[in-house]
Order: structure tokens, then sequence, then C-alpha cells
């Protein structure tokens, strides 16, 4: 009995039912079907708001994400 490994599927349980898997990253959709299959759901991947950039560390941009995202990848 390993009670202190927890997984995504324990939090899930807990949770309640699971309506989908959503994919927010493309590095991600492999786990993100394995998590769908043990749950009998599909996997979503929502669609890509230009106006409207989240970052996963930081404060998200709202305004000028056109400028701030060819800054970040270097195409200014």
């Amino acid at each position: 009995m390993d009670v202190g490994h927890v997984t995504i599927d324990d939090y899930l349980h807990e949770a309640g039912s699971v309506a989908s898997a959503s994919s927010f990253s493309d590095r991600h959709t492999r786990d993100d079907a394995a998590v769908a299959r043990r749950h009998d759901v599909a996997v979503s991947v929502p669609e890509w708001d230009p106006d409207h950039i989240l970052v996963g560390y930081g404060t998200s941009i709202h305004e000028g994400t056109t400028a701030a995202l060819s800054a970040a990848l270097g195409l200014d």
C-alpha cells in the first residue's frame, strides 16, 4: 500500500465526475489523452484567443498582445 503517492486521478475522484480532459499546451497532449482514456471522456483543445495571452508565470496580457508575442519570439 503506497499511501504517500497521490495521482491526478485521486484528485479528480475527490472532485467528482470528469467531463473532459483539456489541453492547454502542445507538450501535454499525451498525458491528456491518457487521462481521457481512463475516464472515458474526450480531449478538448480550447481555441487560442490572440487578444488575450495567459502566461504560465507572471501577469496575463490583455492589451498589445501581438506586439508582446512578437517581442517574446524575437520577431520584432
